[in-house]
Parts: C-alpha cells; sequence; structure tokens
C-alpha cells in the first residue's frame, strides 16, 4: 500500500485531482487518460511495481 501510494501522488491525475478539489474548487478535474478503461497496462504496472532498495516504509526511520 505504501508503494502504490508513493507512485500515485506522483502521477499527473493525483495532482490534478488536489487542482481540482482543493485549489481551484471546481470539482472538474481533467483526467488523463479520460476513461478507465484507457488506462495502460504500463501504467498499472508502474503504479503497483515495488520501491527501490532503500525506500521501504519503516515506521521508525532510524538515522
Amino acid at each position: 500500500e505504501y508503494a502504490l501510494a508513493t507512485h500515485a501522488v506522483r502521477t499527473h491525475d493525483f495532482v490534478e485531482g488536489v487542482r481540482a478539489l482543493l485549489i481551484d474548487k471546481t470539482g472538474d478535474p481533467r483526467w488523463r487518460p479520460a476513461a478507465p478503461g484507457e488506462v495502460m497496462d504500463e501504467t498499472l504496472d508502474q503504479l503497483f511495481a515495488p520501491l527501490p532498495a532503500g525506500d521501504e516504509w519503516t515506521p521508525f526511520p532510524q538515522d
């Protein structure tokens, strides 16, 4: 879940959703792609990919 969230917040659609809901308050995000059926398998693979070594979540980071 952490890896998915980490990848998702870096996408255009996350930024676009924040803009439409919180910044402009228009509620009309312009998703890319516009329809769920247009999402490519490569995009899903990137979202669900594991994090690089060293980027794993730790509940209490150790310095």
